[in-house]
């Protein structure tokens, strides 16, 4: 969410960019899948706000956290196999 630069890319953790999950999109619709639209807007409720920091213990819950100084969420990506898959 704060870089679509810079990211982690090696350890236990690695953090997708939106280019990257723009990019492996692209590559599924190639495919020959369905793909729901993907929202990435960052929200305006309260909670969307507050970016949980190490060691991740504030409620024991959270949408947004910071991992090695970037700010993440989770995503979800629903992909369909199309009539004329290649998959």
């Amino acid at each position: 969410m704060s870089s679509d630069a810079a990211t982690v890319e090696r350890g236990s953790t690695v953090l997708y960019r939106q280019c990257d999950l723009k990019r492996l999109i692209e590559n599924l619709q190639n495919y020959g899948t369905q793909i729901a639209l993907l929202d990435l807007t960052p929200g305006d409720q309260i909670l969307d706000g507050f970016v949980d920091l190490p060691p991740y213990e504030l409620w024991g819950q959270h949408l947004k956290l910071a991992i090695e100084g970037y700010t993440c969420t989770s995503v979800a990506i629903i992909v369909q196999k199309g009539t004329n898959s290649k998959i």
